[in-house]
C-alpha cells in the first residue's frame, strides 16, 4: 500500500484583465510578511483536473526539443508525473499583505490553479555556477528570460479554462513549460497543443 499524505491549499493563481497575480487564502496572510523584500519567489502549483487518463501514471516521456532521447519523467521538466507539481520562478510585482494579493510578472500555470507553497528565491540556494546539463540542450539560453515565463496567447487570457469539456485535452498546453526557452522550442511544441475532446498517448510531452 503507498504512502498518502495531505496537501493543502495555500491560494490560487489568477488572471484577471492583463493582470497575473497569487490570491493568498486569509489564513497564509502572515506567511507573507518579508517577502517584498524579495525580487522573485517560486511558485507551486498542482494539477487538479485530470489531464488525460492515466497522466500520473506516465514515467517515461519522448521530449518534444530531443524526440530521439527516451526519458524519464525525472529527467525532464514535463507537467505530467506521479505527482503533477508545477514549479515557476516569478518576478513580485506588488504585495498586499491586507488582502494576501501578489501581483507577479507571469506564471507558466493556468488561472485557478491551486497553489500547494511558495518559497522565496535565494540564489545561494536555487542557482550554481557551473551547471551541465545534456548536450542537446547546450543551445538554450543560460539565464530566466528577463520578461518571465510566458504562456502561448492562446492560453494567457482569464476566458482559457482548462476544466472545460470543450477544451479537453488541455493538458497539453502545459508543455509551454518550455515557453521560456525561445520561439524554437515554441515551434517545435506547435504539433503537440490540442483543444479536442480526443485524447492521445502522452508520447513527445516533456
Amino acid at each position: 500500500m503507498e504512502d498518502k499524505w495531505e496537501l493543502k491549499k495555500i491560494g490560487q493563481v489568477r488572471r484577471e484583465d492583463g493582470i497575473i497575480y497569487l490570491e493568498i487564502l486569509p489564513d497564509y496572510h502572515s506567511a507573507l510578511l518579508e517577502l517584498d523584500h524579495f525580487s522573485h519567489l517560486i511558485v507551486f502549483g498542482w494539477i487538479e483536473q485530470e489531464v488525460f487518463p492515466g497522466y500520473r501514471e506516465v514515467l517515461t516521456t519522448r521530449p518534444p526539443y530531443a524526440q530521439e532521447h527516451l526519458s524519464g519523467v525525472f529527467a525532464t521538466r514535463s507537467p505530467f508525473r506521479p505527482n503533477p507539481i508545477l514549479c515557476t520562478v516569478c518576478k513580485i510585482e506588488t504585495i498586499d499583505y491586507t488582502t494576501g494579493i501578489v501581483q507577479i510578472q507571469d506564471i507558466d500555470m493556468f488561472d485557478e490553479t491551486p497553489i500547494i507553497d511558495i518559497k522565496a528565491y535565494f540564489p545561494v540556494t536555487d542557482r550554481v555556477r557551473q551547471a551541465e546539463i545534456p548536450a542537446w540542450l547546450s543551445g538554450w539560453p543560460a539565464w530566466f528570460p528577463e520578461e518571465g515565463s510566458r504562456l502561448m496567447p492562446h492560453v494567457r487570457s482569464a476566458a482559457f479554462n482548462p476544466r472545460s469539456k470543450s477544451q479537453a485535452g488541455c493538458g497539453r498546453l502545459l508543455v509551454d513549460w518550455y515557453a521560456r526557452f525561445g520561439k524554437a522550442v515554441l515551434l517545435s511544441l506547435k504539433a503537440l497543443l490540442y483543444l479536442s475532446d480526443r485524447y492521445d498517448p502522452p508520447v513527445a510531452l516533456a
